[in-house]
């Protein structure tokens, strides 16, 4: 039965192996609209890799940039950004990064996994003032950002990490709750931070004096 996951690698390596890529693509076609059905999205990403593998194989250009792209979106894999890049001249590139970011977009905003992947895209593109932006919209990525911020924008990282801690303070109020804010400071300001560290020190006196100790 080519439905069972172990016939259909069988079968999609041998047309692969013999240079069979348009029997070797619809294979890989069927097993993403059968395993899109049977709502199995490990094994879609597997015949969807393929697709990939066979356009590559054909130097299609046009649908390694189609399946590429369609796996960047879906896994948020900063690899499918890469492959879909080099489809794109340098000249192509430069208005399409703003038409992905903006595809990645849903109804209901950015996934975690999709705002963490814009965040490696502007690393990867050198782009540290949008990365900053990126950082402050959504400051729960700052420990996967930091360390490209911290040369140009100490005291934007700084702020950023303070205000975190000052949310969790007010959130915590344990003794597991003041370990993590300690941890905090202490990263705080092993990274440069110690004026910020000692504003902070004092504002959590004030507010929460009987913090245990």
């Amino acid at each position: 039965n080519i439905n069972m996951p172990a016939f259909r690698r069988l079968a999609l390596n041998r047309y692969y192996d013999t240079g069979d890529l348009e029997s070797c693509e619809a294979l890989a076609l069927a097993g993403v609209a059968f395993d899109e059905k049977s709502r199995l999205p490990g094994l879609v990403y597997e015949w969807k890799l393929w697709l990939l593998k066979i356009a590559q194989k054909k130097g299609d250009t046009e649908l390694v940039r189609t399946r590429s792209k369609e796996l960047f979106i879906g896994e948020c894999k900063i690899e499918f950004y890469r492959i879909y890049k080099k489809t794109f001249s340098e000249e192509e590139w430069a208005g399409e990064l703003d038409i992905l970011i903006e595809t990645m977009k849903t109804p209901r905003g950015l996934s975690y996994p999709m705002i963490q992947s814009i965040g490696q895209i502007y690393v990867d593109e050198g782009l540290i003032e949008r990365l900053l932006e990126h950082v402050k919209k959504y400051p729960d990525i700052i420990n996967e950002y930091y360390r490209y911020l911290l040369r140009d924008y100490p005291e934007d990282v700084y702020d950023i990490f303070a205000h975190k801690i000052l949310d969790l303070a007010s959130r915590k109020t344990d003794r597991s709750g003041y370990r993590e804010i300690k941890r905090r400071l202490l990263h705080l300001k092993k990274i440069g931070g110690n004026k910020k560290v000692t504003e902070l020190v004092e504002v959590l006196k004030e507010q929460y004096p009987r913090r245990p100790a």
